[in-house]
This record gives C-alpha cells, structure tokens and sequence, in this order.
C-alpha cells in the first residue's frame, strides 16, 4: 500500500524522544472468554514495540488543525483509539528501517494471528514529551483506502486476547524476515492475504486475492506442481484434512458452533474459485445454502467459503513460522521439492 504523509509544524525542542503508533480494534475483557488482562500492558512485542493504552497520552490540543486535513469523522476515530502498537525511538537510532513500515509489518502479522475489525488505517506519528509523557502528534501517514478493515462474518466480533499478544511476540521476528528477505511464495501469499482485508465493497477481490494467496504457497508454474488436485490434495495433507475451519478455542460462545473441515468446504472452495475467476454467474445453492449459523441468523455458503479460505491461508502462513519451514517457501524450486518429496504432485497423486 501507498501512503502519503501529512506533517504538521515542529513542536518544542524538549519533545526529544519520537513515537510512531498503529491502532488496535479493541482487547478482550477480564473475566469473558477472549480476556485480555491489561495489568499486562505495555506488552512488549519486539525491541521497541508494545501494546499499550494510550488512552490518556494523546494530546487534545493538536487536533484541531487536523479536521479541516482529515475530515471530522477520521479526526474523531483516531481521538478514540484506546489500544495500539506503538513504536518508541530516538531519531538517531533509527538509521535503515521507517518506524511506520516496521508497524504496518506487526500489523499485518496480527491479522494472521487474529483478524479484526479496524475504524481507522491512519498510522500516527509525532514526538514524546520528556516532562509527562504525553504525545504529540506531528503528522499522519494515510492509507489510499481509508475506510478501515473488513473481516468475514466469523471476525466480526474478535478482540484481542492474551494468546494473540503472545502469538504475535513469538512470531514477529520470523514475520519480519520473512517478509523482508528471499522467501517470495511466502511474501506473495502474505501480500494476498493482507490486501483482501482492504476489500471493503465486495467480497469477491477478497475472496480471489485470498484464493491467490493459496496459489502462491501451494503451487507453482510447472505442470507437474499446478492446478487445484494438486493445490487441494496438498492443502489437506499440509493442514490436516480434518482440521476444523472453526477452531473450537477461537469460536464467540453467542454463536452456534460449526465442525466444518477442510475435507467438508475444499472441494466446493475450488468451484467457487473457478466460478469467480472465469467470469461465470456463481449457481443459486452459494446465496441459499446456509452451513452455519451467525449472529442474525443462516451464513451462506459463499460467505461461509469466504471464511475457509481465510483460516486455510492464515494457519498455512502461521504453521510455516512456527515450524521453521520458510526455506521451503522460498521460491518455485524448494517448493517443488518439499511437496514432491510426499508424493504431492499431478504424476504421483491418484
């Protein structure tokens, strides 16, 4: 994504120290089943970074020379934040990486981990006052789409929670290297993925993009490692074909649980992909078929299969950090390899 920057006059000298902060939808409650205790906070992510309230830090006086920049609407959506990554630094310690690119990174590694809605794409940047600590914001950076980030039905009631907090430390480092150095299958999987959630006004770019992100980790350009029974067997084999879509521990208790699989929505997943892709009217049973309840009742199969594919590339991407299989993922060639060496190609499978 491209961003432009509004900076606004210098502050005082004494504001030494700088801040760069990304929102944060919102935590999970004490007590409620996606808790987050905030006696935690700040939560260290990465040398720099934490997760912290800054509730009461952010200076009231500043924002009135933004709404006439921003708009009122935006300019009250970024009063509001309670919650966000925030970046801490001395200028001169920052000589190679932009502190705004190191926190939309973190950002996107957290909605592998736990996607969730998010009011406002405004990082805010600006200067740490000595005396109290409170912060000064100098500019913003803006998001060519501003109208916030857009989960599928099964998100749209995520927090975050203690387990995400810990997720995202133990992974960020092995995030940030992957997107930063060779491992292109898994940067253009991870590309795909983030830029669906961008997809405000139709959920078809979404759902391709997200198909695409499949494509990128699971098959490659030669006959022999392309097409969806390629794509379709090593997906269930990577995963587990009986792998819930719906993970039990993750799931809001107000919503009726679903014991989907991949083994249940794969198939119907590479139909619809083909549908879409190939510019053909998608059959009624997608928009009159319900395999799940939600919130204000049936979910359809095709918001449902949105969801599928969702979970598949974000625990693929997950499982790929966690498990230390990145080289694997490099380019075409390693890929080629590893699913070859299972026996996961179109002259080996059935």
């Amino acid at each position: 994504m491209s961003f432009s920057v509004i900076q606004a006059r210098s502050s005082p000298e004494h504001t030494r120290d700088k801040f760069a902060l990304m929102p944060i939808h919102s935590l999970g409650r004490r007590g409620s089943d996606d808790k987050f205790d905030t006696t935690k906070l700040p939560f260290e992510i990465i040398k720099g970074v934490n997760i912290e309230d800054i509730s009461a830090l952010l200076r009231d006086d500043p924002f009135g020379i933004w709404k006439e920049m921003l708009g009122e609407s935006q300019t009250e959506k970024i009063k509001r934040v309670k919650y966000a990554l925030i970046y801490r630094y001395h200028p001169e310690n920052v000589t190679t990486t932009d502190p705004n690119a190191t926190l939309t990174l973190l950002s996107s590694c957290l909605r592998l981990i736990r996607p969730m809605r998010q009011r406002s794409l405004v990082s805010v940047h600006g200067k740490v006052h000595a005396d109290n600590g409170t912060l000064d914001i100098t500019g913003f950076d803006l998001a060519e789409r501003q109208s916030g980030v857009e989960v599928v039905e099964a998100h749209k009631l995520s927090t975050l929670r203690d387990q995400d907090a810990e997720t995202l430390r133990l992974l960020a480092p092995e995030f940030i290297r992957a997107i930063r150095g060779g491992f292109w299958k898994f940067r253009m999987a991870a590309q795909f993925h983030d830029l669906g959630y961008f997809q405000s006004y139709n959920w078809k770019p979404k759902f391709l993009l997200w198909c695409s992100a499949l494509e990128a980790l699971f098959t490659t350009h030669n006959r022999d490692h392309k097409g969806s029974r390629v794509a379709k067997a090593r997906i269930k084999w990577f995963l587990g074909e009986q792998t819930r879509i719906y993970p039990q521990e993750s799931w809001p208790y107000v919503i009726p649980h679903c014991a989907l699989t991949i083994a249940d929505v794969i198939d119907d997943l590479y139909v619809m992909r083909n549908y879409v892709a190939h510019g053909d009217k998608l059959p009624d049973p997608f928009f009159t078929t319900f395999p799940r309840q939600g919130i204000n009742g049936g979910v359809t199969q095709a918001e449902a299969l949105c969801e599928a594919a969702s979970f598949i590339i974000r625990e693929s991407l997950l499982k790929i950090l966690r498990d230390g299989l990145l080289d694997h993922f490099a380019d075409a060639a390693p890929a080629e390899v590893y699913f070859g060496a299972h026996g996961l190609t179109n002259s080996q499978l059935p």
